[in-house]
């Protein structure tokens, strides 16, 4: 039962992603859904062991796009890896200043990491590696859009995550241990 919950969740992401998040561009600024669920499922501190349900969206949508295969989900792992550890040895404290400080960093890191790892791609001339340009980092004017859209979505999911967690869990596994998500 708990394959099948992570594979449907894994595939409404993927299309979610591929079909709402372009119609969703405010001022040049794209919704990346993988990223803000990503960071948000690693705020989100009750969750310690399914961290694997972050990888296997970021791997069916890695399977779809056209670049190189690995580079959204090593992306999206390191990060993933980051902010988890930011939060469990940096914040203690799961404040609303915290929370809004490590999804600010996730997705500042994402884009540091996504760029640097396109660019190692190139340099070794992987197929489908696209040439990246370092001054996306700093002179896109749409960037800062791009971060709060971003971290606002990020914490939109966090919100709910943290509401609809264990109404979700008592849904799916009302009597005894839940095999999902450890508490």
């Amino acid at each position: 039962m708990k394959t099948v919950l992570v594979i449907i969740l894994s595939v409404f992401l993927v299309l979610a992603q591929l079909t709402v998040a372009p119609r969703l561009v405010i001022f040049g600024a794209l919704p990346d859904l993988m990223l803000a669920f990503g960071v948000a499922w690693a705020i989100y501190k009750e969750g310690r062991r399914s961290s694997w349900l972050v990888l296997l969206p970021a791997l069916f949508l890695d399977l779809l796009i056209g670049r190189p295969f690995g580079l959204l989900t090593l992306s999206l792992w390191l990060v993933f890896s980051l902010v988890r550890w930011l939060g469990h040895s940096l914040f203690k404290q799961s404040g609303f200043a915290s929370v809004v400080v490590l999804a600010v960093s996730g997705v500042l890191f994402y884009r540091l990491a996504f760029k640097s790892l396109a660019k190692l791609a190139a340099f070794f001339n992987l197929s489908g590696a696209m040439p990246t340009n370092w001054n996306d980092l700093y002179s896109n004017p749409f960037l800062p859009v791009a971060v709060l859209y971003n971290v606002l979505l990020c914490l939109l999911i966090f919100l709910l995550i943290k509401k609809y967690h264990h109404r979700w869990q008592r849904l799916f596994w009302p009597a005894g241990q839940p095999i999902f998500f450890k508490r």
